[in-house]
């Protein structure tokens, strides 16, 4: 099997920083237009629903990985049962952090949202009594089966990262390396439009990928991968408007995926730059940082913004100095999410291989 591809680490990273950017400008700057971002392909990184999407398909391709690899099908069911305590530990951790928040009168989002403007935006959530079953409930079944976000706005993604998963997982134990798999492609992406078909097009990617001929041509012809990467891929899913009411530009944008992925995966520049191990940690502590971002901007960033702005002090010093401590506090708080909580999982995993599948 070839080694762990780092890169993808890297995209997970930049993807938990952009929609942490994303969050935060909506949270604190709704109505600030920034040239640099709004207008150049560093929109990207204010662009949160884009990003999910890439990390959409990241997941898609990793799920795949080692299975067109090594095709040990036989791991599928046990990998579905994993898939669950790889992701629950975090989300009722940061759950019940949200109730006893909510609980104790932390939360100051709302006034927060009033001052900044966005009532729209922050000032809509968590507007309900906090219930410990009902949280409780949340993280443990409704997040992932039916998309429920009361106590977590972000986590509407939940269902889809977990039954994403088991769909990718599905297919692969059905076609076990057969042709059917393109027959699913083709199906999925004529007659479904949904956020799944990104776990399905990481699948295709990885498939793409894995093929020896084609790695061949991009590895022995290096200006191909620079162009899918750069002013291929990269353009288009930076500076793409995606809108999913109309069919064409989904499969536009879903082009310039494939386009970036292969290229970025053949470019031995692009490997060094988001693979190196300081990218490999934030990919590590990515779904941490996730979880946790919004209920520190609902709670102590919008207290500290809130207490900035009455003492007058100046607005871009108020947004500068609140973006640094959050972001502190956010990394902190992931750490040892990632190193505590997370472990529980691993833990749970570790039961599951050595007990249950001998």
């Amino acid at each position: 099997m070839r080694e762990k591809i780092n890169c993808l680490e890297g995209i997970r990273t930049i993807g938990c920083i952009s929609v942490f950017l994303c969050h935060f400008r909506g949270a604190f700057l709704p109505d600030q237009a920034i040239w640099l971002i709004d207008h150049t392909p560093l929109m990207i990184l204010t662009a949160g629903n884009s990003v999910v999407r890439i990390l959409f398909v990241v997941s898609g391709f990793v799920i795949s990985y080692k299975y067109f690899e090594i095709q040990r099908y036989e791991q599928v069911p046990k990998d579905m049962l994993k898939r669950y305590f790889r992701l629950a530990p975090s989300v009722i951790a940061a759950n019940l952090f949200v109730y006893f928040l909510m609980k104790f009168g932390f939360m100051f989002h709302v006034q927060a949202a009033a001052v900044s403007g966005s009532e729209d935006f922050l000032g809509i959530f968590n507007n309900f009594t906090p219930n410990l079953v009902q949280c409780l409930k949340e993280a443990l079944i409704t997040c992932y089966f039916q998309g429920a976000n009361g106590y977590i706005g972000p986590l509407w993604t939940m269902v889809y990262e977990y039954l994403g998963a088991i769909l990718v997982l599905c297919v692969i134990y059905v076609c076990k390396g057969s042709y059917l798999r393109y027959l699913f492609y083709i199906v999925m992406f004529i007659c479904f439009s949904s956020y799944y078909n990104y776990f399905v097009l990481g699948m295709l990617i990885c498939d793409i990928y894995v093929q020896q001929d084609m790695n061949e041509i991009l590895q022995r012809h290096r200006w191909i991968s620079y162009g899918l990467f750069l002013p291929g891929g990269g353009y288009l899913v930076c500076m793409y408007q995606i809108n999913d009411a109309v069919k064409i530009t989904r499969v536009i944008y879903a082009a310039g995926l494939v386009m970036l992925f292969l290229g970025l995966l053949n470019c031995k520049y692009a490997e060094k730059l988001l693979g190196n191990s300081l990218m490999c940690q934030g990919g590590k502590l990515s779904y941490a940082v996730y979880i946790l971002h919004w209920p520190v901007i609902e709670s102590f960033s919008s207290a500290y913004y809130l207490w900035m702005r009455k003492s007058g002090a100046d607005c871009r010093w108020t947004i500068f100095s609140c973006f640094g401590l959050t972001v502190i506090l956010v990394w902190l708080m992931a750490y040892f999410f990632n190193r505590y909580v997370e472990n529980i999982g691993h833990g749970a995993i570790s039961y599951i291989e050595n007990k249950l599948y001998i």
